[in-house]
């Protein structure tokens, strides 16, 4: 009965922006992408130590499909209704299609994006719901979340506000009478854009966190960011800075206040080809496609630096300096960074950090540098070379190493169709003692190298 209800309250809601909408002309729009995915590697870690308690092999394989629709609402021309949800990834081995939506071996189904958008006049904009939010870096900020943002445009510079909520472990109450605001966690900004002459642009802001999820001991983190950023016709350079101040009540191990001092520093260069490799960021994803040489030229290059400061040596001894980092970052690397050709959750600046709420946080630094070459030899075809290298910059948190490791990856993507791009990635990567300490789960010296296969289909609407 209640999946009844809440398909009729949904009909109930279509129908109404449909058939009333206080006169205005109602359009609607669904896009989005399907993938279907197999990925098989070598190991789970880096260690060839025989586990007893699994009993199946240390290879790790499986076969899933991913489905992302996007359904919008066009009210007039000043109201837009968006939903999006992402049905995936399931696994073709564990969830079945036939088992009730509550059941773990259930299709997994979240809803990322429902808002409202309106724009009051071309000084006013306003969009409120669940939605994805970033500050103009994306190093510290770059999450879906419950959030309200204006945007105000004043001449040639629009500065835009936001505020909202991030879910935090503490659960309250199913009944909302015993629900509060004393312990959740608030992040909000405020940023705005100075666009300049030959193709530079700046984006600057502050952005702020206050957690209370743990009593007594709140957290305040204020980050000051800049983007910039020169497009020119076939190439992109950018440089992104934050720094993070602030402090923890009592979150000292003798009870008295941590202060927090850190930074993050991320430059990128992208010519020809290297731009759109990928696909494009769109909401917090990579929307798959292939630009085509007409569009990029037949041959592109990309290089990109990642810094994110360390702790010292000792944890909560009054000074912390590792930065809050969001996960997600503009490398092109597979395994030491988000996977682009579908996220799971694994890549190594989040493995080798600690989890903090919605965020990470590195006590032993980490420092990537990594470089890319593109090429088209027929139209549809784009081949892609990527090569990584990382290290810790605190040796004292990695069990006194130093070095991370090295990515090599081969990538082919081909456009079967219009709306169907097939890709092969090949990916080896070599681990050094940092990666092995964090995600070792027996021997934390070994250092076997790892091999991964992706292939993926996908069709996009």
């Amino acid at each position: 009965m209640k999946k009844v209800r809440y398909i009729s309250a949904i009909f109930a809601i279509v129908f109404f922006f449909l058939s009333d909408a206080r006169g205005a002309e109602v359009k609607a729009r669904l896009c989005g992408y399907l993938q279907n995915l197999i990925i098989y590697k070598t190991d789970s870690d880096f260690d060839s130590s025989r586990p007893y308690y699994k009993p199946a092999g240390q290879s790790v394989g499986y076969a899933g499909t991913f489905f992302n629709p996007k359904f919008s609402l066009l009210v007039g021309e000043d109201l837009r209704v968006y939903w999006e949800a992402e049905l995936g990834l399931n696994i073709w081995s564990r969830n079945t299609a036939e088992a009730f939506s509550y059941s773990e071996k259930g299709l997994v189904l979240k809803h990322r994006q429902i808002y409202a958008e309106v724009k009051a006049d071309e000084y006013l904009w306003i969009r409120a719901g669940y939605q994805y939010v970033a500050d103009p870096t994306g190093l510290f900020l770059n999450h879906w979340l419950g959030a309200v943002r204006v945007r105000i445009n004043l001449s040639e510079r629009p500065i835009e506000f936001f505020a909202g909520q991030l879910p935090d472990q503490n659960y309250e109450s199913a009944n909302l009478d015993f629900n509060n605001f004393r312990h959740d966690i608030f992040p909000w900004g405020v940023s705005t854009t100075f666009s300049g002459v030959k193709g530079w642009t700046i984006q600057a802001g502050l952005y702020g966190l206050y957690d209370a999820e743990v009593i007594i001991r709140h957290t305040w983190l204020f980050t000051p960011v800049v983007h910039i950023t020169r497009s020119q016709e076939f190439s992109t350079f950018g440089a992104d800075l934050a720094l993070q101040v602030g402090w923890t009540n009592r979150g000292a191990w003798d009870g008295s206040d941590e202060r927090h001092t850190a930074g993050a520093l991320q430059i990128y260069y992208m010519y020809g080809a290297a731009r759109t490799a990928w696909g494009k960021y769109v909401d917090g994803r990579v929307v798959p496609g292939l630009a085509g040489a007409e569009e990029s030229g037949n041959f592109g290059w990309s290089m990109s630096l990642l810094v994110l400061s360390p702790d010292d040596t000792h944890e909560r001894s009054g000074e912390n300096y590792a930065f809050l980092y969001s996960g997600r970052s503009l490398s092109r690397t597979l395994v030491f960074t988000e996977d682009e050709l579908r996220d799971r959750g694994d890549n190594l600046d989040e493995r080798t950090s600690q989890r903090v709420g919605a965020f990470f946080r590195s006590r032993t630094g980490f420092l990537l540098a990594d470089a890319g070459i593109y090429y088209y030899p027929r139209p549809r075809l784009l081949l892609m070379g990527i090569a990584g290298a990382g290290m810790a910059l605190n040796n004292n948190n990695a069990r006194g190493k130093w070095f991370t490791g090295v990515e090599i990856d081969g990538a082919l993507r081909y456009q079967l169709s219009p709306h169907l791009v097939v890709d092969v990635v090949n990916t080896f990567f070599v681990p050094g003692g940092v990666a092995a300490a964090f995600v070792n789960t027996i021997n934390p010296d070994s250092t076997r190298p790892l091999y991964m296969l992706e292939v993926s289909l996908n069709a996009f609407f």
